[in-house]
């Protein structure tokens, strides 16, 4: 019996851009070449890599449809080549640290066919160093309008949006795929999720380690567009990217500027020479404790109410229960979370009347 996807006539351009890539790039390459569909053309963009990336490569030009290893002007430069480069009417990029399920195209190609999508994303498994999983979700699209809620390694673009949109704005060094999909959903394109895993995706990339300018990148492509926001309230939609500038802001300060956190705190409090308890053991407690330990403040211990937690370590600083704050010593607190109101209120029953304690909305504030 003739196999189903011979038969198919959707043509799909896969590309791949690399620099550097050797660890990994095989498994990229493998994984596309491997598709249960058969009407795929692949394309590798390589940034003139120089550790061995382009001899893993070169096993496989045979089965390239198109492969350039050259200078280029970042990320979103390579992706332009490649699209300039493709001829199928469908475009998937993965780049060279993720890789595809095996029957990832088979699984989006029907939606093509329906005719009623022009852009179709599914689930990414999220692999983290440590070798944890987890998975994307299937977020509304008007989050868009705050931070990238399609997953942009399961993607998958008809051409001719690329031919109505325009390609990647390359001033954007992290942001320009986020720029692309909120600009074709600002437009009118057509989306299509499907609740099927599509690729894999490797955290430890530029969007994933340098979180500040990604965060600082995506706020002003969402202000750019606008005065194109139509399903959500635009007064709402400003507080809220006030709200996460001074998130933004923040990260900046504990990572860049940690003596702006000393400042503060040595302004706020008459005494903090016995060091400061960090209320909270997560993101925000992590990133006050590594500020405090790049500043002149001794970091006197970390409290959490998750039990699970009590005995690990944040930073190499033991996690405590709050009940080491029960007792009628002087301590001054963090509580390091955004939206802190329950934690004051718990440090206002201990009933401890040393205590004394700023949260991160009052940091913000002073910023």
């Amino acid at each position: 019996m003739e196999d189903y996807w011979d038969m198919n006539t959707i043509k799909v351009s896969i590309i791949t851009v690399s620099y550097n890539a050797v660890d990994t790039i095989e498994q990229t390459i493998l994984s596309v070449l491997n598709q249960s569909y058969r009407n795929v053309e692949y394309i590798i963009i390589d940034g003139q890599s120089t550790d061995g990336t382009q001899e893993v490569i070169e096993k496989y030009k045979d089965k390239l449809a198109y492969y350039v290893s050259e200078p280029d002007g970042g990320i979103f430069d390579a992706m332009n080549k490649g699209i300039k480069q493709a001829s199928g009417d469908v475009i998937g990029i993965i780049n060279s640290d993720d890789w595809y399920e095996l029957d990832a195209v088979a699984n989006i190609v029907p939606c093509f066919e329906s005719g009623d999508a022009e852009i179709v994303y599914g689930k990414s498994r999220h692999i983290y160093l440590d070798g944890s999983v987890s998975y994307s979700e299937n977020m509304p699209l008007s989050e868009l309008w705050m931070h990238m809620s399609v997953s942009h390694p399961s993607c998958f673009v008809k051409r001719e949006v690329y031919q109505r949109k325009g390609l990647f704005d390359t001033k954007y060094r992290i942001a320009g795929d986020y720029e692309f999909m909120l600009g074709c959903y600002s437009s009118g394109v057509k989306f299509k999720y499907i609740d099927k895993v599509i690729a894999n995706f490797r955290y430890g990339g530029i969007s994933t380690t340098d979180t500040v300018a990604a965060a600082r990148e995506t706020l002003q492509v969402a202000k750019t567009y606008m005065d194109k926001c139509f399903d959500c309230d635009r007064e709402t939609l400003l507080k809220l990217w006030e709200q996460k500038d001074l998130e933004v802001r923040l990260r900046e300060m504990f990572l860049y500027y940690p003596q702006i956190l000393e400042n503060h705190l040595t302004q706020a409090f008459e005494d903090v020479s016995e060091g400061i308890y960090i209320f909270g053991a997560g993101f925000w407690g992590e990133k006050c404790c590594i500020a405090l330990k790049n500043s002149q403040i001794y970091v006197k211990g970390v409290v959490d109410n998750d039990n699970r937690k009590w005995g690990e370590n944040l930073e190499g600083i033991p996690i405590e229960s709050p009940k080491i704050l029960e007792g009628g010593e002087k301590n001054v607190l963090i509580a390091a979370r955004n939206y802190a109101d329950d934690i004051c209120r718990q440090l206002e029953e201990i009933g401890n009347e040393k205590l004394e304690w700023i949260s991160l909305e009052e940091i913000k504030e002073k910023l």
